[in-house]
């Protein structure tokens, strides 16, 4: 230790040698042969001035909105009559974890938790007191509260179907989108309005 009227020098002599700060013989911060301060603790409330830019690509356990992906039709889908159909997605506009795959998105190791998912899809040529629906499967099983279904109330009707919906995952399950109609006859999926995207909350 090297003091003056000015300075006090703190000098750990040595390749990659640190000054370490303890208290009671535990360490509390250190400074790094490169310059670098680590502390256990910062009390924010005594922070004052500007402070220094921070290089997202050095800070670790933060929490963030992922997995997230977004996908979309790649052709028109024939739908049978009466029979609940998976839809297929034939493009992907976006996969953070490479989690969505053969038409259904599964949840990563270490991703469990409350997903917000979205799908639209379109279909015409419904008549009056039939309808078109989009639902979401899990594990191969439609979630009774994901379905959003809607009546034609005329001939040859175009029908939208969009919703969102907020949905338990755990680890390894899985979920699809399901379409439904009752026109008596096959109906096409129109690929222009077919989507179907997620991703999982942060603090839930």
């Amino acid at each position: 230790i090297k003091s003056s009227d000015e300075h006090l020098t703190l000098n750990a002599d040595g390749s990659s040698k640190d000054i370490k700060f303890q208290a009671n013989g535990v360490e509390k911060a250190s400074i790094s042969s490169s310059g670098a301060f680590t502390s256990t603790t910062i009390d924010a409330t005594k922070l004052t001035g500007n402070l220094p830019a921070i290089s997202g690509a050095s800070l670790t356990g933060l929490n963030d909105n992922t997995p997230s992906w977004g996908v979309k039709a790649s052709s028109n889908q024939s739908i049978p009559n009466n029979t609940q159909t998976v839809v297929a997605y034939g493009t992907e506009i976006w996969d953070t974890d490479n989690a969505f795959a053969s038409n259904r998105f599964t949840v990563p190791s270490g991703k469990a938790g409350v997903y917000s998912v979205t799908v639209n899809g379109y279909m015409t040529n419904i008549d009056d007191g039939e309808n078109f629906r989009l639902s979401i499967a899990k594990n191969g099983t439609v979630i009774p509260t994901s379905e959003t279904k809607w009546f034609s109330s005329a001939t040859n009707q175009e029908m939208i179907c969009n919703a969102t919906w907020l949905i338990q995952l755990a680890v390894g399950d899985y979920i699809e989108v399901w379409t439904f109609h009752n026109e008596g006859s096959a109906q096409d999926l129109n690929a222009t309005f077919t989507t179907f995207s997620g991703f999982r909350l942060i603090g839930v």
